[in-house]
């Protein structure tokens, strides 16, 4: 089926109660689709009366069409929780690295910091402590 069910996002699905004349006894809330809109993306989903109006949409297919569907989306979620995986795996990569680069300069801020003050001390007079 490909890609021929991405147009059923287009239907839209609504409530209704059957008019009187169509319903014995009980109105009762009733699912599904408007056959006149159906037939503008769909025109093989509906059925058609004597003068070529749309009469009743064929439900019976719809279940097919939305298991591609529904297929579909399952595969979108697999490959995209895929990578969601591999993205947490190199963001847990760049953070040690990231750790390791702070260790590393961390240190050699300390040394560097030990240098100058040692420097500092042999500049600085007797007696004094170089600060002024």
């Amino acid at each position: 089926m490909g890609d021929s069910t991405a147009a059923l996002m287009k239907l839209r699905p609504v409530t209704f109660v059957y008019k009187p004349e169509y319903a014995n006894g009980e109105r009762a809330l009733q699912y599904g689709l408007i056959a006149e809109e159906v037939a503008k993306v769909y025109p093989e989903l509906v059925a058609y009366d004597k003068d070529g109006q749309p009469y009743s949409v064929r439900y019976q297919y719809l279940s097919t069409m939305l298991l591609n569907e529904v297929q579909k989306q399952y595969r979108r979620a697999e490959a995209e929780a895929e990578q969601i995986k591999t993205q947490q795996q190199e963001i847990e990569t760049l953070r040690q690295q990231l750790q390791l680069q702070d260790a590393s300069l961390q240190e050699r801020l300390s040394r560097l910091e030990k240098l100058v003050r040692v420097n500092t001390a042999e500049v600085a007079p007797e007696g004094t402590s170089g600060a002024q």
